[in-house]
C-alpha cells in the first residue's frame, strides 16, 4: 500500500507523539521509583535537554548526507527501544544512560520529520505543518493519560507494547511513503554564506526559538508532576496536566494552518507567545487540581503554534538545507533549552512548580521581544539585499 507523502508524515508526527507521550506520562512514576526530588529531577531533565539538542545540532550537520528518510526509518524503532529500557531501568545509574539515549534518537526524529514536513509544506504551496503538530499534541495527550494510568496500574513495562508497535509503524508508514529525498551535499551546504547563516537577525531568531521552546518544555514536563504533588491520591491520572496541555494544542493547531494562512506566521507567532506567558501566570497566581489544570489548558493552546510556526520561518530561511537551519536554531537557541529545566526544577524546590510557572512567564515575553527584533533585522536583510 503506497501513501501520499502528507499522510506518511502526518503519520510519522502521530508515531512520535505516542511515544513521547507515554514519556512524559510516567515521570512522576519514575522518579518516585528511583527516589528523585524536584531539583534532582530538573538536572536529570536539563541532561535529557542538552543531549536532545546535540541531536538536533548534530541531525542538522548530518542531512547533508544522510537522506531523512533512512533516518527516521532507524531512528523511530530505536527511540521506542529507548523508552522501553528507561521505563524498565531498576535504578538511577541504568535509568540515565537509558533516558540519553532515548533523548537522542527522538531528536533525530524530531529534526528530520519537520523537516520532511517543511518540504511537504513547500510542495504544496500552503501550510500544512500545523496540522501535523496537531496529531503530536492529541497523540501526547491521548498517551500521557494512558501512561501514568499504566505505569501506576500495571507497572512500567505496560506501556511497552504500545511503545514498539508505535515505533515500528511509524518506520513501515516512512519506507511507504515518505519520498526518496537526496541528502543535502556540499553544494547545498554552500548555499548561505557564512555572514548570512551567523547575522544578528538569524542570532535572535534562534534565541527567540530557545526561549520559546523552553517555556514549552517545562510546562509539557512539568505539568503532570505538579499536578501529581499537588493531588498524590490522583497519582493514575496526574497525566491529566500534559491531556489538558496538549489537547488544548493539539484542538488549536487543527485550525491552525488556517490562522497561519490568514494572519501569516510572524503575527501567530507573537500572539502565541502572549497567550503562553498569560497561561504561565495564571498557574502561578492560583491554587487547586482544577485551577492548574485550566492553566495548563491555557499554556497548550498557546504554545500550539510556536514550534510549528518557529520552524518553517526557520526552515524557509535557507529551504536548500531545511534541516540544517532549524538545527542551526536548535543550537543557538541551546542555552536556554538546556539550563530551563534545571532552573525551573531549582525555583519548584524553593517556592513550588506553580512559582516557577509564574516566574517563566517572564522567559516568554522575552521570547517576543528576541523575535520582534529578529524580524525586523531579517526584513531589512532582505530589503537590501
Amino acid at each position: 500500500m503506497k501513501l501520499s507523502p502528507r499522510l506518511a508524515v502526518t503519520l510519522v508526527f502521530a508515531a512520535f507523539g505516542v511515544i513521547g507521550g507515554i514519556w512524559v506520562g510516567s515521570i512522576p512514576a519514575i522518579a518516585r521509583r528511583i527516589g528523585l526530588g524536584e531539583q534532582e529531577l530538573g538536572g536529570v531533565l536539563t541532561l535529557v535537554v542538552l543531549v536532545n539538542v546535540f541531536a538536533f545540532a548534530g541531525g542538522g550537520q548530518l542531512a547533508r548526507f544522510v537522506p531523512g528518510r533512512a533516518m527516521m526509518m532507524a531512528m523511530l524503532p530505536v527511540a521506542a527501544l529507548m523508552l522501553c529500557a528507561t521505563l524498565a531501568a531498576p535504578s538511577y545509574w541504568l535509568f540515565l544512560p537509558a533516558v540519553l539515549a532515548f533523548s537522542v534518537s527522538h531528536g533525530f526524529v524530531d529534526i528530520f520529520m519537520n523537516a520532511e514536513g517543511s518540504a511537504v509544506e513547500a510542495e504544496r504551496q500552503r501550510p500544512l505543518l500545523t496540522g501535523m503538530h496537531a496529531t503530536v499534541s492529541l497523540t501526547v495527550a491521548v498517551c500521557a493519560l494512558l501512561g501514568s494510568l499504566l505505569s501506576v496500574t500495571f507497572g512500567s513495562l505496560a506501556a511497552a507494547p504500545l511503545l514498539l508497535a508505535a515505533g515500528a509503524l511509524g518506520a513501515w508508514v516512512v519506507a511507504r511513503g515518505t519520498p526518496r529525498r537526496a541528502a543535502g551535499g556540499v553544494a547545498a551546504a554552500r548555499t548561505s554564506a557564512p555572514a548570512s547563516a551567523l547575522s544578528p537577525g538569524v542570532l535572535l531568531l534562534g534565541l527567540a526559538v530557545g526561549l520559546g521552546t523552553a517555556g514549552e518544555l517545562v510546562s509539557f514536563f512539568w505539568s503532570a508532576k505538579l499536578l501529581d504533588t499537588e493531588a498524590p491520591s490522583l497519582a493514575a491520572i496526574s497525566g491529566i496536566g500534559t491531556v489538558f496541555l496538549c489537547g488544548c494544542a493539539g484542538f488549536a493547531r487543527l485550525f491552525g494552518d488556517r490562522v497561519r494562512a490568514r494572519f501569516g506566521d510572524r503575527n501567530v507567532v507573537v500572539g502565541a507567545l502572549a497567550v503562553s506567558a498569560a497561561g504561565m501566570i495564571g498557574v502561578g497566581l492560583t491554587s487547586g487540581f482544577a485551577l492548574h489544570v485550566l492553566g495548563f489548558a491555557v499554556i497548550g493552546i498557546g504554545t500550539a503554534y510556536l514550534v510549528p510556526c518557529l520552524f518553517a520561518i526557520a526552515a524557509n530561511s535557507d529551504p536548500a538545507a531545511r534541516a540544517a537551519r532549524i538545527g542551526l536554531m536548535s543550537l543557538i537557541g541551546s542555552p536556554a533549552r538546556i539550563s530551563a529545566p534545571y532552573l525551573f526544577g531549582w525555583i519548584a524546590q524553593q517556592s513550588g512548580a506553580a512559582a516557577a510557572f509564574g516566574l517563566f512567564s517572564i522567559v516568554m515575553v522575552a521570547a517576543g521581544v528576541f523575535f520582534i527584533a529578529s524580524q525586523t533585522m531579517m526584513s531589512r536583510r532582505v530589503a537590501m539585499a
